[in-house]
């Protein structure tokens, strides 16, 4: 059964021996000061806040603005108008050319009071790329405001103070608080996924031998289990996308994951001006090894070729299995058509080597067909209809 509260260790007696006639006192004659230091203060710490919270809300801008995500730049938005002080914000992102906004329009009348921020993207070789602005309108509060807010709290502190001292006795004390918050700590771990009766107590590791401290504890207990929940629940959900937008045979990405990547790329090749090219990879006498040695050598073949794709292009470069065996590649700042033909052909080379398969060698073709971005196409349907077609009039030609 859960151990009794005994007198000595309620709220009620700390309360009592917390409050003396010299801290009342001490209360009455500093109030005004402390008000003052106490609003200087909070104003040179929201000024380094407001410093150090748009920093990082620029920082975390700038990766969907170049990716032209602009649900997640707007999340951002929102997450924006939470922040203490802030009473408008406005995006005047590149990649759509559109504004994205959040708070009171009207407040951001006067544009003196707006501040304005550019924001850039830096590519792996330093260069910076404009991607939009900021603009920011903040909450003034004046010096009589913040006084006068901070003086009625200790007003009312004191009247609280006084009241309790005269009015609270400790059988009203614990009707009133001390029963609530044993119930209250009760159906916390009543409601907590625990295998041990609710009824045990979870107050022994309390730092404060008190009701509150057997409620803070109950309800910290809480508090992490919830939060373990939701990081598995994440994991799953990372895991199932990953899954959703994976090949599982080769483990190269998917149509899915073709169509993500392809119009990021777009997006920024729009903004960068560099030359792209999606290549469209079609095997050759693949069925024959199908029919001859069966699907499991045609497994072996695929896997193999998804592993020398792997090795072969760089990391900023994409292969996926559009399906049977085509594959596609997504090249960035693939160059001008002649290093694309020069990329083509050193593919054709590795693909066509032969694969090992028990104790055969397995020899397939490749046919390979390509698109530049954004000339020959500015959508994914596009491009891959253009690299199609080249496939398909190489296949007649050989």
């Amino acid at each position: 059964m859960k151990k009794p509260i005994t007198r000595s260790s309620t709220l009620f007696r700390q309360f009592v021996l917390s409050l003396t006639f010299p801290v009342l006192l001490a209360f009455m004659l500093a109030g005004l000061g402390t008000v003052w230091i106490t609003w200087s203060q909070q104003q040179s710490d929201l000024a380094l806040q407001k410093e150090s919270m748009l920093q990082s809300y620029r920082e975390a801008l700038v990766k969907p603005l170049w990716d032209c995500d602009n649900n997640t730049v707007e999340g951002i938005l929102v997450a924006m108008m939470y922040q203490t002080g802030i009473a408008w914000v406005q995006i005047n992102e590149a990649c759509r050319e559109q504004i994205l906004q959040a708070g009171d329009a009207q407040l951001a009348d006067n544009p003196d009071s707006v501040e304005v921020f550019t924001l850039e993207y830096l590519d792996e070789k330093g260069r910076g790329f404009y991607v939009g602005t900021l603009e920011v309108l903040f909450k003034s509060q004046s010096i009589q405001t913040g006084l006068a807010d901070n003086f009625w709290r200790y007003l009312m502190l004191l009247a609280a103070l006084l009241a309790s001292m005269l009015c609270i006795t400790l059988l009203i004390f614990r009707r009133l608080i001390s029963n609530p918050l044993q119930r209250f700590q009760i159906i916390i771990e009543q409601n907590k996924n625990r295998t041990d009766s609710p009824l045990v107590s979870a107050g022994a590791a309390a730092t404060q031998d008190n009701e509150l401290g057997q409620v803070m504890h109950a309800y910290d207990d809480l508090m992490q289990e919830l939060y373990d929940v939701i990081t598995q629940l994440k994991q799953q959900q990372a895991t199932l996308h990953d899954m959703a937008h994976t090949d599982s045979l080769t483990g190269l990405g998917n149509r899915l994951r073709l169509e993500d990547v392809l119009t990021r790329a777009l997006a920024r090749s729009h903004r960068s001006g560099q030359a792209g090219c999606v290549f469209l990879l079609d095997l050759n006498d693949f069925k024959p090894v199908n029919d001859t040695w069966g699907h499991a050598a045609g497994d072996v073949v695929l896997q193999q070729v998804g592993e020398r794709l792997h090795e072969l292009l760089r990391d900023t470069d994409v292969a996926v299995r559009l399906g049977g065996d085509e594959f596609v590649v997504v090249a960035e700042e693939a160059g001008d058509r002649s290093a694309v033909t020069h990329l083509a052909e050193k593919i054709r080379q590795r693909i066509e080597q032969p694969y090992a398969f028990r104790d055969q060698q397995l020899q397939v073709g490749v046919s390979i067909g390509y698109a530049l971005f954004p000339d020959d196409g500015e959508s994914s349907t596009a491009l891959l209809a253009r690299a199609d077609q080249v496939m398909y009039r190489e296949k007649r030609n050989r």
